[in-house]
């Protein structure tokens, strides 16, 4: 479980500091949430395709 929790939070971490810097390059809270819709798409939809093959 403790396991789960850390990689989870590193995950989450990561993706962060790329959300953040994109606001922090474009000062638009509107590219954080478009690059944040990519990744969960890619991760919905691309990531179960390829791992099916």
């Amino acid at each position: 479980m403790l396991q789960t929790i850390i990689q989870v939070l590193l995950i989450q971490g990561a993706a962060r500091l790329i959300f953040n810097y994109a606001y922090l390059k474009t000062k638009s809270i509107w590219t954080s949430y478009i690059i944040h819709l990519i990744f969960d798409l890619f991760f919905l939809f691309v990531i179960p395709i390829l791992l099916n093959k």
